[in-house]
This record gives C-alpha cells, structure tokens and sequence, in this order.
C-alpha cells in the first residue's frame, strides 16, 4: 500500500464548525475516526500485534517504522484508545496505559480501511459543507 501526504491527520478528517462564546470555530472532527475504529476492532484482535515501547519510542519514529510514513503517527493512540494522545507512550511505558508496556498496532495491511472509511466521509461532508455555501 503506497501511502501518502494525502493520508496526513488533517487531511483526513473532517472540519466541523462549533459555536464558542457567539463565534463561529473551525475544528477537526475526529470523532468519525473513533467511530471507524470501533466498528473495525469489534472482536477482531487479529488485525493486530503488541509492540514493547522503549524509552527512545516516539509516535512518528513508530508510524514510520511500521508504516513507512510519519504522517500516520495519530493511529497508534487512535487504535490503543489512548486517553491523552500526547503523554500516550510515556503513560505506556510508567504503566498507567497500555498493557504492561506494551501497545496495539494496527496491521498495515488494515490501514487502507481506516484511511478509505476516512476519506469517504471527508469527502462527503466537504460536498455537503461546499452546497451548504453556495446557498
């Protein structure tokens, strides 16, 4: 699977406009991912490998390791359901995440599905967004 820079966080998910303090905010929906990824993983741990975490770990080191690009670094805590994406492996490798320092991957060959599932409700939600303002 030939990945790409279309593959990125932000080009994958789709924008949402919320409504804070009367102003209208741009935001990223990621809640389709979960979603997607929910759906993907019910019952089926064989789309999957444990990975130990060392201290040297980084999400992008691990996405390009196991997916040849750094771009797809959100799916590591997307996939472990990581409480906070940010502190994830540090929280993996002191205990209070993962499963005795080790971590879920998603198999590459399973990528496709997620990234695929993504694009079609980012496009979808663009098409929408784009007759929304043509009004």
């Amino acid at each position: 699977m030939k990945l790409t820079n279309v593959n990125s966080l932000v080009n994958l998910y789709p924008e949402i406009i919320y409504d804070a303090d009367q102003v209208a905010q741009s935001s990223l929906d990621i809640w389709n991912a979960y979603r997607i990824v929910a759906n993907l993983k019910k019952g089926n741990a064989t789309i999957f490998f444990k990975y130990k975490v060392n201290s040297s770990d980084t999400l992008t080191k691990l996405s390009m390791a196991f997916y040849g690009t750094d771009r797809l670094y959100w799916v590591i805590p997307l996939i472990n359901d990581a409480q906070d994406p940010f502190d994830f492996l540090k929280n993996v490798i002191d205990g209070s995440e993962g499963d005795s320092g080790n971590i879920k991957v998603l198999k590459v060959e399973y990528l496709s599905s997620i990234i695929f599932k993504m694009k079609i409700i980012k496009e979808t939600n663009d098409s929408f967004k784009y007759k929304q303002e043509s009004k």
